[in-house]
């Protein structure tokens, strides 16, 4: 017997050897004779295993258009086998459906961020194909962003290999128009349409849904109002695109990554499509670059580099890249994404360094972050303190280190609703991030946590944003718990008409101007390191306006990083004393 796994290496073995499409086509028509023999109960298991991996199927039977550079020769017809990331999509929705199965989770919404040409409208077609005539009442439905796109969706990654299809597999069909397939016997049905208006999707059931480029939809909120009661409670949802700009897609994107509404986020990095990757034309031309790379001549070629020695990325894959920012420019970013953020071009002039805070990025993606319950065997004078209960929220990169000097920054919220309380640390000879606290936490209790994690990062010295709630965090820190190591103003009291000294930092006009310039600078001179990879998606939103305004509010790693930058100007170096409390 020959399960589906040792049936599609055996196709696969013979594509390498042969490179023949109608020898493939000769095994295909042997898989489908296996398939429809009802006397041989291997052949049903077989069915069995199909109906529940539908993606098996794409693998066995179907083929596709090979991308090429649009060249006749180029242009040949292959078997359908699942790439890098259409592989690591399909094996995470069948874990979310065992667990929707399970109870272990309500919906089966997805939204997908890529780069262009990574295959994932070619593999949600197919899959939904492969359902279509393997399931019964199956009912999927597709929206493209406009009516020409549907039309490419439908006829050459539907049609074209549905029509391929050896005839024992297509079910019988009631009809096959130019929009959609209806097979009677199984009661099973799939259509596509545009998104192009908003009505679009009303009065329809469907149990699967793909919204393709849908950040190029005139308005996504008023199309799912339509899908809304249309769509079954158990369908599986996707939403996939390029980026957009700063729009309805973003912020949809943004409450999924926050957990703010019920889809999953999903990004894939150009980089995980095999086929992108060039060959050196010379040797002298691979050596040139080679050593442009490694010695970073330019900001794009440090982005290489850092490609290159954090995320191992090899030589043709680099060179690619850089052939394709010749030819896209600025709007490399939004194609060929290396992180999210990046992915989103805003229509403000960014604040901070673009380019410099995607290499932090791509550093702080491959950095480790440690456990904090391992707090407790440090070898550290306030190790025996450490009792790490989760609404701590607290991320570590390094532990504390004896003889070593921390600073830290904080800005407080009301912690309420969607806004939270932040609080970063840094190393202060280096200014690599440490750790940060981040979480909804009333004011009292989010002073409690700093005057916590401070003592245990060696007494560390630091700021509170004394605006609004953050009088009752400096009153926590500093009158009911003692913890006096922490930043005073002196500031000019007009009516007693003498200096005093204030607790904590006061964000003001001028005073917020100060601290994001001097932190654009320490980020484009490379002077801090912050592995906090929401942070620094949420430094790469700040744009300038077109009035010349900065808007932080809301920006809570933001003000934190930036307070805590200030205080290096603050800090006395003293003897660390562990006995002061």
């Amino acid at each position: 017997m020959f399960n589906a796994a040792e049936i599609i290496q055996r196709r696969k073995d013979l594509w390498v050897e042969n490179q023949n499409i109608q020898l493939d086509k000769e095994y295909v028509n042997c898989i489908a004779e296996f398939l429809c023999d009802a006397t041989n109960p291997n052949s049903e298991l077989l069915r069995k295993e199909i109906k529940l991996n539908p993606e098996l199927l794409i693998e066995m039977v179907f083929v596709i258009v090979e991308k090429g550079d649009n060249s006749q020769e180029d242009a040949r017809t292959v078997p359908f086998f699942l790439n890098k990331v259409q592989k690591s999509f399909v094996d995470d929705l069948n874990i979310a459906i065992e667990q929707y199965k399970a109870g272990l989770r309500n919906f089966l919404k997805f939204i997908i961020l890529k780069g262009r040409q990574q295959g994932f409208t070619s593999f949600i077609t197919a899959y939904q194909l492969a359902r279509c005539i393997t399931s019964q009442n199956f009912s999927g439905y597709t929206l493209a962003d406009n009516s020409g796109n549907s039309q490419d969706i439908f006829n050459k990654k539907a049609k074209f290999p549905y029509d391929s299809l050896p005839e024992l597999l297509k079910p019988t069909e009631k009809y096959n128009t130019k929009n959609d397939l209806f097979f009677s016997g199984l009661n099973s049905s799939w259509k596509i349409g545009t998104a192009e208006a908003k009505e679009t999707g009303r009065s329809k059931t469907i149990n699967f849904f793909h919204g393709s480029e849908s950040a190029f939809w005139i308005s996504i909120s008023s199309i799912l109002a339509g899908l809304g009661e249309a769509i079954t409670k158990s369908s599986i949802q996707i939403l996939e695109t390029t980026g957009n700009g700063y729009n309805e897609f973003k912020t949809i994107w943004d409450e999924a990554v926050k957990g703010e509404n019920n889809w999953e986020p999903k990004f894939y990095e150009w980089w995980l499509t095999p086929e992108y990757r060039l060959n050196f034309e010379t040797h002298e031309i691979e050596e040139k670059f080679k050593e442009q790379v490694e010695n970073e001549v330019n900001d794009f070629f440090k982005t290489l580099n850092s490609l290159r020695i954090y995320q191992g990325l090899d030589w043709n894959q680099l060179y690619w890249y850089e052939n394709k920012r010749k030819d896209k420019k600025e709007l490399l970013p939004q194609e060929y994404p290396c992180t999210p953020q990046e992915a989103f071009v805003s229509t403000g002039r960014k604040y901070f360094d673009a380019s410099k805070i995607k290499n932090m990025l791509i550093i702080a993606s491959s950095k480790k972050k440690l456990e904090s319950k391992d707090f407790a065997h440090l070898d550290h004078p306030y190790s025996k303190l450490f009792d790490p209960p989760l609404r701590d929220g607290m991320t570590i990169y390094d532990y504390p280190r004896v003889g070593k000097h921390y600073i830290f920054g904080a800005d407080v919220s009301e912690g309420l609703d969607n806004d939270a309380s932040h609080c970063k640390l840094f190393d202060y000879e280096t200014m690599r991030e440490v750790a940060h606290i981040h979480g909804q936490f009333s004011p009292d209790l989010f002073g409690e946590l700093i005057v916590k994690y401070a003592k245990l990062y060696n007494n560390a010295f630091g700021a509170v944003e004394r605006n609004n709630h953050g009088h009752l965090t400096l009153a926590t820190i500093y009158k009911y718990l003692g913890y006096k190591n922490i930043y005073k103003e002196m500031v000019l009291d007009k009516t007693k008409e003498k200096e005093t000294l204030k607790l904590g930092w006061l964000t003001t006009e001028n005073s917020k101007y100060l601290m994001l310039d001097e932190l654009d600078t320490a980020i484009r001179d490379e002077l801090i390191e912050i592995y906090d990879e929401e942070c620094l998606n949420e430094l790469f939103s700040v744009v300038t306006d077109k009035d010349g305004k900065v808007k932080i509010n809301g920006k809570d790693r933001t003000a934190a990083s930036a307070i805590a930058y200030q205080m290096r100007k603050f800090y006395k170096i003293k003897k660390i004393n562990f006995d002061v409390f």
